[in-house]
């Protein structure tokens, strides 16, 4: 049963704490988390965008737990309205009258944080399947595989907007709260402390210790997370690292053989069928023919299939982008790379910096490796060519 003295209240002068330090430095910490990932959901901030899932993963878990065990006005049990009631506070707030005033949260007020804890829940689930089922790695790595990655991806987009529209909400609500009740409801997120309280109201607990320990777990957690990843080398490094793996496949015969051409695409970026069917058809390659003699074609075969069984993350998601029936010639016509690349202007493909869509090294410092580190990602801001 909810307790009434974190209900409805009557208007007086008194002041006091209601937020404790937990609930305050979630409620912020969540907000930049998911700030975060909005802004870094483009490949080449991947490290960032998932550093921001895994963390806002924690508070949710913390806030949950905190409902049940925190200060009297940040339990769940304390603001347990039905929908109707949230409804119905809404009804009134649209008709310009929000009724009585609230101690804690009002029932529009509390679906919201339940929206909130529910979808940020789903948007880090998700997340995190599609890490998975893209990129092999996090926690369920191993257990998704990468078939349903585009479908994943749409619902975890869709999550996100879903939350975009619940924060447009809530801070409606907040201002509206605000100005109808004379309370400025931020400055109480942020000290804890509001006004019209009864004047024996029991100051709430600030369980300082506790916030302090989220704050710091969630920070250090997310340091490091970024190191492990990589993300706090400098660019620089990265890229000479890149050089290097690149160097070291140069060594092949299938480097070797291809590059005299163009770019060496390495064989984990098409099923072994398509360049089977290439090397089966040399005769007509791409108006060319290849001439090779029937000993080196064996032996290229041989590296395309053993290369195409062996994929990085980036093998993974075109292969299974590719029909099973199918055995496309070209890297652009998978639909992984169409969907990659298709928020990257036409222009861009045309610049004198980049050869056409073919050109994977204008773009990724370490294409020839066949990495392609997210934060090795760098579009050339070339002219048109003339």
């Amino acid at each position: 049963m909810r307790n009434p003295g974190f209900g409805q209240v009557e208007t007086s002068a008194a002041r006091g704490r209601v937020w404790d330090a937990p609930v305050r430095v979630f409620h912020w910490l969540f907000a930049a988390c998911f700030g975060i990932a909005w802004l870094t959901r483009e490949m080449p901030d991947l490290d960032l965008h998932a550093t921001a899932g895994y963390a806002m993963f924690v508070l949710v878990i913390f806030r949950c737990v905190w409902g049940f065990v925190g200060s009297p006005p940040a339990r769940f049990s304390n603001f347990a309205y039905s929908p109707r009631a949230g409804f119905d506070y809404m009804r009134r707030a649209i008709t310009g009258n929000p009724g009585p005033e609230y101690l804690g949260h009002n029932p529009a007020g509390s679906w919201a944080i339940y929206l909130f804890l529910a979808t940020g829940l789903a948007a880090t689930a998700s997340g995190m399947l599609l890490l998975a089922a893209e990129h092999g790695f996090g926690p369920l790595a191993g257990m998704v595989s990468a078939a349903p990655a585009q479908a994943i991806q749409q619902l975890h987009e869709t999550i996100a907007w879903a939350m975009v529209l619940l924060f447009v909400w809530h801070m409606a609500g907040v201002t509206y709260g605000s100005w109808s009740h004379r309370q400025n409801l931020v400055a109480a997120i942020i000290s804890g402390n509001k006004q019209h309280l009864p004047p024996d109201f029991p100051a709430v607990p600030r369980h300082a210790g506790a916030a302090v320990a989220l704050a710091a777990g969630v920070l250090a957690g997310c340091y490091a997370y970024l190191h492990a990843t990589g993300w706090t080398e400098s660019y620089a490094t990265l890229r000479e690292q890149a050089k290097s793996s690149s160097a070291s496949s140069a060594a092949s015969a299938w480097t070797q053989e291809c590059s005299e051409c163009h770019l060496a695409y390495p064989a984990q970026l098409l099923p072994a069928r398509s360049w089977q069917r290439m090397l089966a058809e040399q005769q007509e390659h791409f108006g060319d023919d290849l001439g090779l003699p029937a000993a080196k074609l064996a032996a290229l075969g041989d590296l395309a299939v053993r290369g195409a069984a062996a994929p990085g993350w980036v093998g993974r998601m075109v292969q299974a982008s590719v029909a099973a029936k199918d055995s496309p010639q070209r890297i652009t016509e998978t639909e992984f790379w169409r969907q990659r690349h298709r928020r990257i202007a036409k222009e861009r493909f045309k610049s004198d910096q980049v050869a056409g869509k073919h050109d994977c090294g204008a773009c990724h410092a370490d294409a020839l490796s066949g990495i392609f580190s997210p934060r090795l990602i760098q579009i050339p801001q070339g002219r048109p060519k003339s």
